[in-house]
């Protein structure tokens, strides 16, 4: 069984234009259009057709039995995300409980937990580069971007300022604001658009992203966090896990997002939104990482399949003809071209900007046809 679903694009302003219109081949809105939700979060927006009628999912699913307890989102970023982080389970519920208690109300600007879920992350670049910031530099990769930054004209009250830093208090210490942040987030922004020679592919990209911080956010200390974090650009294809307590901010580009059913964001930098910095550190607990948790793919079917032992769910990346499995109740979204699934008496064509729900059954669904289409599964942990 198959079923159309439809939703709506958020208009966050760091949002690309038309770029869902576009995915979709509706005409443009000349609006910056951030994401396309889909899944039974009550803020996804999200339908099921049953003919002329547009159902809520969550309504749909609860009625028909079947369960998609996942989020699926298309992400554009023409402009860098909030640095922030995504609560644990227990935090989470706590919270959730917490601010229904004593307010605010659930759509208040000023709410930081919207449900009682934690929010662990895939995503995957869909455009050709994706630039993102994840996680706590270890100490010794600290002082070799210090050293960079020095070399290519950073002014030496911030590259003292840096070097002073404990490793155990750095990420408090700038988000609490101490003294000379500011200035230091001034340094960092006119050395990001000097025109010192940058030797190195890694040294480039630094550059690149801080100026587009420095651009977006100006005087936002912001920056300062993101001298702490690993600068990274993925290649169409390439996939970044974010777990619960682990900071993150996302740069610019297209992606899929695929995560449980949260809207929960502790925000500490970046961004105009209610930021809160001690609840920011306190739910920052990811330890700093040498190597950020890259998702490579496996072959299967001759379909690039993404899963790990920490993620709820598989994603898997089709391209081509084949039989692929879906044993859960799943979606289907379509990316490029145009493909055919059936089974058994069921075939449904499903095109670029399409998403489809499809019921879990022990046969496997069959799929002709060429471009790019995503399938995303639910997995016990």
């Amino acid at each position: 069984m198959f079923a159309r679903l439809r939703s709506v694009p958020k208009n966050y302003d760091w949002g690309t234009p038309n770029a869902m219109s576009a995915l979709q081949g509706l005409p443009p809105t000349n609006q910056p259009e951030a994401e396309l939700w889909f899944g039974s979060h009550l803020a996804s927006q999200c339908t099921v057709d049953e003919g002329a009628k547009h159902t809520d999912f969550s309504s749909w699913l609860h009625v028909t039995g079947h369960a998609f307890p996942l989020l699926v989102k298309f992400l554009a970023a023409s402009r860098p995300l909030s640095i922030q982080v995504h609560p644990h389970q227990d935090e989470a519920a706590a919270g959730f409980a917490r601010e229904n208690a004593e307010g605010p109300a659930l759509d208040s600007p000023q709410r930081t937990y919207k449900d009682g879920n934690p929010k662990p992350e895939l995503l995957i670049a869909l455009s050709d580069t994706f630039d993102a910031l994840w996680g706590l530099l270890p100490s010794a990769l600290k002082t070799q971007r210090l050293q960079r930054f020095a070399a290519t004209g950073l002014a030496s009250r911030t590259v003292e300022g840096l070097a002073a830093l404990s490793d155990q208090d750095a990420l408090a210490t700038v988000i609490s604001g101490g003294e000379g942040i500011n200035e230091w987030a001034e340094d960092l922004a006119a050395w990001s658009i000097r025109e010192d020679s940058v030797d190195s592919p890694e040294g480039l990209l630094e550059r690149e992203i801080f100026a587009r911080i420095a651009q977006a956010f100006p005087g936002d200390r912001g920056i300062v966090v993101a001298f702490l974090m690993h600068t990274l650009r993925l290649t169409r294809g390439e996939a970044l896990f974010v777990s619960p307590g682990q900071i993150h901010a996302y740069v610019g580009g297209f992606a899929l997002e695929v995560m449980l059913p949260s809207d929960n964001v502790v925000r500490g930098g970046l961004t105009a939104k209610h930021q809160d910095a001690d609840l920011f550190l306190k739910t920052a607990t990811a330890p700093p990482m040498q190597v950020p948790p890259f998702v490579s793919p496996v072959r299967r079917d001759g379909h690039a399949v993404y899963e790990g032992v920490a993620m709820p769910f598989s994603v898997s990346g089709i391209v081509g003809d084949g039989d692929i499995p879906a044993t859960t109740d799943a979606l289907i979204l379509g990316e490029t071209g145009e493909f055919t699934f059936s089974r058994e008496r069921a075939s449904q064509p499903i095109r670029r900007g399409e998403v489809y729900f499809v019921a879990g059954n022990s046969q496997p669904l069959q799929v002709r046809g060429a471009g790019r289409a995503w399938l995303v599964e639910p997995r016990g942990n």
